[in-house]
C-alpha cells in the first residue's frame, strides 16, 4: 500500500514522458486500458525505483492484466462504471468557448465535456503533482490547462513533444487499428503538414491557400477522407487571416475506418 503522503504523477506511457522522470523515485500512474498503443516503453527500463500504478480512464475498458504486467505495473486502479458513474449520476464539467467548440469540439460534440469530467474526477481521486499530455492532442491539452486553472485543481499540466515513427506518423493507440495498406496511407497526414511548413518557408502567407493545398495533397490518397484542415492561432484556436507570428496547422483525417489527428507549427513568433 502507498501511503497518502506518497507523491503521484499521472501520465500516459510514452518514451518522452519517462525520459523526463528518469531520476524520480515516486509513484507513476499509467493508462494501460486495453487497446492502448503497443508503442510504449517498459517503465522499469527508465524508472527502476518507481512504483507504477495502472489506472483506467474509461470505466468500460477491459482490464488487460497481461499487458499491464509486461509494462511493469504494480497496482491496478480499475474502478467500475458504477463506482465512477453511480446510478443517478448527473454532475458534469463543461468548458465553454472556442477552445472546446472548434476543431475536435465541432466534429465530436460532447467530447470535451467527457474529457473534462473524467479528468476532474481522476485528478481529485489521485491528486497527481504533474499531468502529462502530448502535442498531438494539442487542443485537448489547452482544454485541460483551462480546466485546471479555472477549477484550481492541484496539478501541473505539462505538454510534451509528439513522438513519431520513422515515416512521420504520430504515435497513437489508433494506429493499431490500421491494416498494412491503411498504415502506409496514414503517412499522408504528416506529409501534408510538413509540406505546408515548407510552403510557408517559401513565402506562402495565405491560410486559405495553405488549407487548399493540404487538402489537395491528402485527397490524392484514395484511402483518406478529410474531416477538417485548419490554420489557427495556437492560443485561441481561431482561424488566422494571415500566417504571421506563431501559427499551427491542424487536421483530422479518416484512413479507412480509423480517424487520425495531427498538427504542426508552421511558423514561429
Amino acid at each position: 500500500m502507498l501511503s497518502s503522503s506518497s507523491k503521484w504523477r499521472l501520465l500516459e506511457l510514452d518514451e518522452n514522458n519517462a525520459a523526463m522522470n528518469m531520476a524520480i523515485d515516486e509513484a507513476i500512474l499509467i493508462n494501460c486500458s486495453k487497446g492502448k498503443s503497443p508503442n510504449t516503453v517498459r517503465l522499469y527500463e527508465w524508472l527502476p525505483s518507481a512504483v507504477s500504478i495502472g489506472y483506467f480512464q474509461n470505466p468500460d475498458a477491459e482490464v488487460d492484466l497481461e499487458k499491464c504486467e509486461k509494462e511493469g505495473v504494480d497496482v491496478i486502479f480499475a474502478p467500475s462504471r458504477e463506482e465512477m458513474y453511480p446510478q443517478g449520476y448527473s454532475t458534469f464539467v463543461e468548458i465553454k468557448g472556442n477552445l472546446s467548440s472548434t476543431l475536435e469540439g465541432a466534429s465530436r460534440p460532447g467530447h470535451f465535456k467527457g474529457v473534462a469530467t473524467i479528468l476532474t474526477k481522476l485528478f481529485n481521486i489521485i491528486n497527481p503533482d504533474y499531468s502529462y499530455f502530448g502535442k498531438k492532442d494539442y487542443q485537448q491539452a489547452l482544454v485541460v490547462k483551462k480546466l485546471v486553472k479555472e477549477l484550481n485543481l492541484d496539478t501541473r499540466i505539462l505538454v510534451l513533444p509528439t513522438i513519431r515513427e520513422k515515416d512521420g506518423l504520430a504515435l497513437s493507440s489508433r494506429n493499431s487499428y490500421l491494416n498494412k495498406k491503411e498504415r502506409k496511407a496514414a503517412t499522408i497526414l504528416y506529409k501534408a503538414l510538413k509540406r505546408a511548413k515548407e510552403w510557408v518557408g517559401e513565402g506562402e502567407k495565405d491560410p486559405s491557400a495553405l488549407v487548399s493545398k493540404m487538402r489537395d495533397s491528402i485527397e490524392k490518397e484514395p484511402l483518406a477522407r478529410i474531416d477538417y484542415v485548419a490554420v489557427v492561432d495556437p492560443k485561441t484556436l481561431e482561424k488566422v487571416k494571415e500566417v504571421r507570428g506563431e501559427v499551427l496547422a491542424f487536421l483530422a483525417v479518416n484512413i479507412g475506418k480509423t480517424r487520425l489527428i495531427d498538427n504542426i507549427k508552421l511558423a514561429d513568433s
